[in-house]
């Protein structure tokens, strides 16, 4: 069953045929890459340690998953081996700042190993250029994978699958069904092309004989516990299986479509209702971030000042980090209303919503415009008009 669903995930990649395993989240997932990537370049590592290779490097975009730098940590080289690449004005990595790197390492006598693209970073969303990525990797025989795997599921989508264009030339791809697919949680793969089977097991492979005997009266070849760095696994297949037979590619599709479309009306909704700015006009994906300003600070011009305002009103009048409810309603009523008690963030940390629960509708999305406006409104009606900014929220429709 495992084997027959990750040979599916790896054709909609573009490989005919490969390797890969399960394992418990993406970022132990994307710790699997920079493992393997290791080994393909230095096999010895394995038995000596780092002792054995030179000082390594790897590369990944600054807006990347944080365990890509916890996986420098987790294998023995440190945070300060991960070169965190500039990004363009939309979050896509730049791949002349990547050369760039590239060229800096090797003159500290470090020895690039592994470059990481994000498919859908966490905040805007961004799919770096995964193609120009790819050749600066190819230059320095550096191994790549595409991280951020909750995007995987954009394969499945004819509309939109043009995002991860040139994935196919991956010699890893990490993918969380468990995100954009919806299959419950846990639920992440590795994935490797034909020319890198057998990585897995000579990576992670310790034969114990106890266990992984080469005389049972089977074909070994489905037991593929001894690839992983676990020993007990759970049997997360199950409902990566099950969700895809019932819903199938076309199933699967459609729901990648429709959240990307309803996303789009989120878009559609901001520009048309006063006090919201947008970071991206048209983001690339589900991700949409944007900030609101009360009407109170509509009249202050954007930037730093307007902001400092806005966060000295916050933590002074509700330090408990939490915004204030309708006065007399309490998190029960909130929660029966259709709402959740929302953390306070400072000005500079933008609001972003991200689209992935097929079950939302339009409506879903008008409400929690609604309530934005409503709470902002009570909230900042009653504070003094300090900053001698005038006028006011108006009542809370």
């Amino acid at each position: 069953m495992e084997e027959v669903t990750l040979q599916k995930m790896r054709e909609h990649i573009g490989w005919e045929s490969g390797d890969g395993i399960l394992a418990p989240g993406g970022s132990i997932s994307n710790l699997y890459a920079a493992m393997v990537a290791r080994y393909n370049r230095f096999p010895e590592v394995k038995m000596r340690g780092m002792r054995a290779v030179p000082e390594l490097a790897m590369f990944t975009s600054k807006d990347a998953h944080y365990s890509v730098k916890k996986s420098a940590a987790i294998l023995g080289m440190g945070m300060d081996s991960v070169y965190l690449v500039d990004t363009d004005n939309r979050g896509k990595m730049l791949p002349e700042h990547l050369e760039q790197l590239i060229g800096l390492a090797r003159s500290r006598g470090q020895e690039p190993f592994f470059v990481s693209a994000t498919g859908g970073t966490t905040v805007l969303g961004a799919f770096d250029r995964w193609t120009r990525s790819r050749t600066c990797a190819s230059g320095t025989g550096s191994g790549s994978t595409w991280t951020r795997p909750g995007r995987g599921g954009v394969l499945l989508s004819q509309r939109h699958r043009h995002l991860l264009a040139g994935v196919q030339r991956a010699d890893s791809v990490t993918w969380n069904p468990h995100k954009l697919m919806g299959v419950t949680l846990q639920c992440s793969v590795i994935l490797l092309p034909e020319r890198h089977i057998g990585l897995l097991q000579g990576c992670n492979g310790m034969q114990a004989d106890y266990l992984f005997q080469q005389d049972k009266q089977y074909d070994v070849s489905y037991d593929t516990g001894d690839k992983s760095i676990q020993c007990g696994r759970r049997n997360d297949i199950f409902k990566l299986w099950l969700s895809w037979r019932a819903k199938g590619d076309e199933g699967y599709g459609e729901q990648v479509d429709y959240l990307i479309d309803l996303a789009n009306y989120l878009c559609q909704q901001l520009k048309k209702r006063p006090g919201y700015e947008m970071v991206m006009e048209k983001p690339d994906f589900v991700n949409v971030c944007f900030w609101y300003v009360p009407e109170k600070f509509r009249s202050m011009k954007p930037g730093p000042e307007r902001d400092s305002v806005i966060n000295e009103l916050v933590k002074r009048d509700f330090p408990c980090g939490r915004w204030p409810q309708s006065e007399g309603a309490d998190d029960g009523e909130w929660h029966h209303n259709g709402g959740l008690p929302t953390p306070r963030q400072p000005a500079e940390l933008l609001p972003h919503d991200r689209v992935s629960n097929p079950a939302a509708t339009e409506a879903d999305i008008d409400f929690l415009l609604d309530c934005i406006e409503k709470y902002s409104a009570e909230i900042f009606d009653d504070q003094p008009d300090e900053a001698g900014l005038g006028g006011g929220g108006g009542p809370a429709q």
